[in-house]
């Protein structure tokens, strides 16, 4: 009786066939623990091609959390990154791209379009890899959130900015001291009361510079 051997497929054997569809199903494995991993990250990690549109080829599920969109939405979408960035910021946004081609990374804050039409301030922190012949190859981003630290800094700036012209007509002295006694604040009044001027006594220790000496020995 004549064996046969079994006929490889398309040139490869059965066995190696087998291999390969194993080592097909341990990536896919792979790529899909790594997506669950980003996803969980409050952050949105994101990937472009460096490319003239900067056509997006992946983007974390955390995106609709932080954003109100769909993966799809922002993979299926031209420029969907550069037409949602604030009209006020894009121009100075899209200029400061090239930086990133000069160092291979970089940083922005700016202003983004939520779903809902209001917009989010987001730290964009930007890195570019470079393929075996060290051409641009792949631009990863990583978004924060950063809408709450700004409007807590603003509200901040604008509160001192309101103390700073109240102290300025204050006909009274208004004097701030840090924890060891000197002052980082001394308005129009206290310059006249005492005769001296912020500059001179910024940082000195107010007792000791405005009391006799002899309550010192």
């Amino acid at each position: 009786m004549v064996k046969y051997k079994e006929a490889p497929i398309s040139g490869v054997p059965r066995t190696n066939i087998t291999r390969y569809g194993h080592l097909h199903e341990e990536v896919r494995e792979s790529e899909l623990k790594l997506h669950q991993l980003l996803s969980s990250n409050p952050s949105v990690i994101y990937k472009y091609k460096p490319e003239k549109d900067l056509p997006a080829t992946f983007v974390t599920s955390s995106v609709k959390e932080v954003l109100g969109y769909e993966r799809e939405e922002f993979l299926e979408t031209p420029q969907f990154w550069a037409h949602n960035i604030h009209p006020e910021d894009r121009e100075c946004v899209l200029t400061e791209l090239a930086y990133l081609f000069e160092s291979g990374h970089h940083t922005y804050k700016y202003r983004f379009r939520h779903k809902d039409g209001t917009y989010r301030w987001m730290h964009d922190k930007i890195v570019l890899f470079l393929d075996e012949e060290n051409k641009p190859w792949e631009i990863i981003r990583t978004w924060i959130d950063i809408t709450e630290l700004v409007q807590t800094e603003e509200a901040l700036r604008q509160s001192e900015e309101r103390f700073r012209v109240m102290a300025a007509i204050a006909h009274d002295a208004i004097i701030m001291l840090n924890d060891e006694g000197e002052v980082t604040f001394w308005n129009i009044a206290a310059e006249k009361i005492f005769g001296y001027s912020y500059e001179e006594i910024k940082g000195k220790d107010l007792h000791t510079f405005l009391a006799p000496k002899r309550f010192y020995k």
